[in-house]
């Protein structure tokens, strides 16, 4: 039960964070790639690339894994998933759910997480930002 409104809260939270960053300025993101800094609310980073590709989600260092995304500009959500990740000192099956948004038309992104990993009772809450590298052509 405190797993489950723990996840509510936060979403709810995420709901909001995406209403009122509503005015940032659309980005296409298909074809697009963000140098992404990850950081846990107790002070873990986290540092990957994120790839939007064709309704396909990628991030570089969290394992090879498969994810998606669901744009409604200028925000997302994406959810991504690795079996036997190494994040830090941990490794397990990582299954993440992010909502974001772009800003500055589309030169950098901010958004929250939430990840669970095998081995780990709680979910673990996260904030990313990043910074655009790659362009649509």
């Amino acid at each position: 039960m405190k797993k489950q409104k723990f996840i509510a809260i936060f979403f709810c939270c995420t709901l909001l964070f995406c209403a009122f960053t509503a005015t940032a300025g659309a980005q296409e993101l298909s074809g697009t790639t963000y140098r992404l800094f990850m950081y846990t609310f107790d002070g873990f980073g986290i540092n990957s690339d994120m790839v939007f590709d064709n309704g396909n989600l990628i991030l570089t260092a969290i394992g090879s894994g498969v994810g998606s995304y669901f744009p409604f500009p200028p925000a997302f959500v994406g959810t991504y998933r690795a079996l036997g990740a190494t994040i830090g000192d941990v490794t397990g099956d990582v299954s993440m759910y992010m909502a974001g948004t772009t800003l500055s038309e589309g030169n950098s992104m901010l958004g929250l997480g939430i990840a669970t990993v095998t081995g780990q009772p709680d979910p673990i809450a996260f904030w990313f930002s990043g910074t655009l590298i790659i362009t649509a052509e």
